[in-house]
């Protein structure tokens, strides 16, 4: 049976960081965490994949990103993926279950 999430959660962190975190508990009982910050950074979609690198194990993103940059809301895409809406509009990225998966930050304990 596929990964996908059984929650998502828009909070702040427990270390002071620039922005908020978004927490995901997966139906196989794990939990990952991601800063607002990381998520914009890394965002698959066609215009930011032209500017930085889309492999989840390296941080090089679009020009531009605020280091305050949230996460204001999400929506569902089919059964496969999540798209984040991010406080500068950005709002194009499709992170498909699998991508956020690997993007996992918990051992950094944001």
């Amino acid at each position: 049976m596929p990964l996908t999430p059984e929650s998502i959660e828009i909070r702040r962190p427990n270390k002071s960081l620039a922005g908020n975190v978004v927490a995901i508990q997966w139906s196989d009982g794990s939990q990952t965490t991601h800063s607002s910050f990381n998520l914009r950074m890394r965002c698959p979609c066609a215009k930011c994949r032209e500017t930085h690198n889309p492999d989840p194990n390296v941080i090089r993103g679009p020009k531009g990103v605020p280091p305050m940059v949230e996460v204001k809301t999400f929506d569902w895409v089919g059964n496969y993926a999540v798209n984040f809406i991010f406080s500068d509009s950005h709002n194009a990225g499709i992170y498909t279950y699998k991508f956020l998966h690997e993007l996992d930050e918990k051992a950094n304990a944001i």
